[in-house]
């Protein structure tokens, strides 16, 4: 169901690991501010950190509960000009109408 809420576990496997550099255009689109998100930039390198951001900023989305913490949401998101995972999104659809 695409208008259920996702699980971390999820939205680590299913975005953070496949996109793990895109985590401040994925924060920007789901409404947090440039500075909330340098403050979860990554303070290692490589995958591990990112994947650190990511959770952190699926954190704070799902606190504040706007937009929406759905995986609809985060479909537009990865849809949108900017994060331009279009087929991302294509996958993760099919993902979701499937197994959940």
């Amino acid at each position: 169901d695409l208008d259920s809420e996702p699980s971390l576990a999820h939205l680590m496997d299913k975005v953070a690991a496949v996109i793990p550099s895109k985590y401040e255009l994925v924060g920007l689109q789901l409404g947090l501010t440039l500075s909330q998100l340098h403050v979860m930039r990554p303070q290692h390198q490589g995958l591990e950190g990112y994947q650190i951001a990511f959770g952190e900023l699926f954190g704070e989305w799902r606190r504040r509960g706007s937009p929406p913490y759905t995986w609809r949401t985060l479909i537009g998101v990865l849809r949108s000009a900017s994060v331009g995972e279009v087929l991302l999104s294509d996958q993760l659809t099919s993902w979701i109408t499937t197994h959940k």
